[in-house]
């Protein structure tokens, strides 16, 4: 990628100096008021977000776009991610307690040394077959937990897609987060 791909106008500069000052100034290290006052849609801002070691439990990201994200050893217990786009997302020793996952995609997901306990999966939840019988066994009882007729066509045919200005946003949100560390 070349410079001129990462090149912003005076105007927008300034936007985010703005922006960057209204996060200095804010009195709060919670992340959806840090998400809201960066004017970012969590639905569809956080593509390959890292988000690693972030307190997201109790959150709602319910129908977000969330692939290839990097979760690892972040806190999502209790999260509403019901519909959420998680494939290839990273979620290496993310704690997943209680969370609903119902209709979510996991393919491809690194769920490796993750907290699955009382997870809520559903037939319409896309897991990766390596995954599946560890989830099942995790999961709260629900009328729709049954996944033997679950349909992985659609989730295995799909291919993760790289957005620039997302990833722009993406950047100057981790430069915040950096800031503020």
């Amino acid at each position: 990628m070349s410079e001129a791909d990462f090149w912003v106008s005076e105007k927008e500069f300034e936007g985010f100096q703005a922006l960057i000052q209204a996060v200095e100034a804010a009195d709060t290290d919670n992340f959806y008021e840090l998400v809201r006052i960066l004017e970012l849609d969590p639905r569809k801002d956080l593509i390959e977000a890292d988000l690693s070691e972030t307190d997201l439990s109790n959150g709602y990201l319910s129908f977000a776009d969330l692939h290839g994200a990097n979760f690892s050893s972040a806190n999502l217990s209790n999260a509403d991610l019901r519909g959420a786009n998680l494939q290839n997302a990273n979620l290496q020793n993310a704690n997943l307690s209680n969370a609903d996952l119902r209709g979510t995609n996991i393919q491809n997901a690194n769920l490796q040394g993750a907290n699955l306990n009382n997870i809520k999966i559903s037939n319409s939840s896309r897991i990766d077959p390596r995954w599946e019988k560890i989830m099942k066994k995790s999961s709260q009882s629900t009328e729709n937990q049954n996944l033997g007729n679950l349909d992985l066509s659609i989730a295995l045919s799909q291919r993760t897609l790289f957005y620039t200005s997302s990833l722009l946003v993406l950047g100057f949100l981790l430069i915040i987060i950096l800031l503020l560390a």
